[in-house]
């Protein structure tokens, strides 16, 4: 009698990846950025439908979704037969498994000028909080104020411009129909006249009026958590992530030390701020001493 055959290969991926399909326990943000490029790869170098190509390499076709997804960690084997069948060349497939290799950390960090995963990250979330002790967060920046941040830091024409476009792009996510719940903490230090332009600052408290519903105000002389930049990103089915930003670097963290330290601070916050209907008088005032030129 001839012995029974064994699994397919794409049989046995669906065994041994089923539960790993169904969750989003394993997967980060840049996991999931990685993901999308390679979704992106197979769309504009292929005809092929995620289907289709499983079909051209023996897979299963839950193993091209999951992988593209970010959701499980594909080999090196599986990336080089990938990116074959998307056309592209040796060095680009050394190069993006040399980055995918770091693409399941759950504290990654990377160079301040990659915008993609950070923009990915905020578009995926059920909701993002923010807080920013020294300026007013990029996702509340107004174009003009963003710019004036960045020329007292020091920063290049191009890399001033580069900057204000990818956070205009990401501020494009609190305008979405599925946007992510968000509220910012920020002091009234963030709105000092005495570092910014009066026109440019009584423009920016014009358009955090406008947001208002979202902004906790710490005023000055409230007491608040001399620490850097912070955000939680929460997601309805995925890890939460901690995320702080430097001229350096972009940091992620979803190790739960951190998210709970995260979570803390924005108790003490809530605590510390005034209410939002607080924050719109405040807000009121410091825009008509602006108007008035006091």
């Amino acid at each position: 009698m001839p012995a029974p055959e064994g699994p397919s290969r794409g049989e046995t991926w669906s065994r041994l990846n089923e539960s790993n399909a169904m969750d989003w326990t394993s997967s980060t943000p840049y996991s999931r950025d990685l993901g999308d490029e390679l979704r992106h790869l197979r769309q504009s170098c292929t005809d092929h439908t995620g289907a289709g190509l499983a079909e051209v390499l023996g897979w299963d076709p839950s193993k091209i979704s999951t992988i593209e997804q970010g959701k499980v960690r594909a080999t090196e084997s599986d990336l080089v037969q990938y990116l074959t069948a998307c056309g592209q060349n040796l060095g680009f497939i050394s190069e993006f498994i040399s980055r995918y290799r770091r693409a399941f950390d759950v504290c990654f960090a990377q160079s301040a000028d990659q915008t993609r995963t950070l923009l990915l990250a905020e578009r995926m979330a059920s909701s993002i909080t923010v807080y920013s002790p020294t300026n007013v967060p990029d996702l509340l920046q107004t174009a003009s104020y963003a710019e004036q941040s960045l020329l007292s830091s020091g920063a290049s024409p191009d890399e001033i411009q580069s900057t204000v476009d990818s956070i205009l792009e990401r501020q494009k996510t609190l305008y979405a129909h599925n946007a992510p719940l968000p509220t910012f903490y920020l002091t009234e230090k963030a709105l000092d006249p005495r570092t910014h332009d009066r026109n440019v600052l009584r423009g920016q408290v014009t358009h955090l009026l406008r947001m208002a519903r979202v902004v906790r105000l710490i005023p000055t002389g409230g007491k608040f958590p001399l620490v850097d930049d912070c955000t939680l990103i929460e997601y309805g089915n995925m890890p939460t992530v901690v995320f702080t930003g430097t001229h350096v670097a972009k940091i992620f963290v979803q190790e739960k030390p951190a998210v709970a330290r995260c979570r803390s601070l924005f108790q003490k916050l809530d605590r510390t701020s005034v209410s939002p209907e607080q924050s719109i008088a405040l807000l009121i005032d410091l825009h008509d001493t602006l108007g008035s030129g006091q």
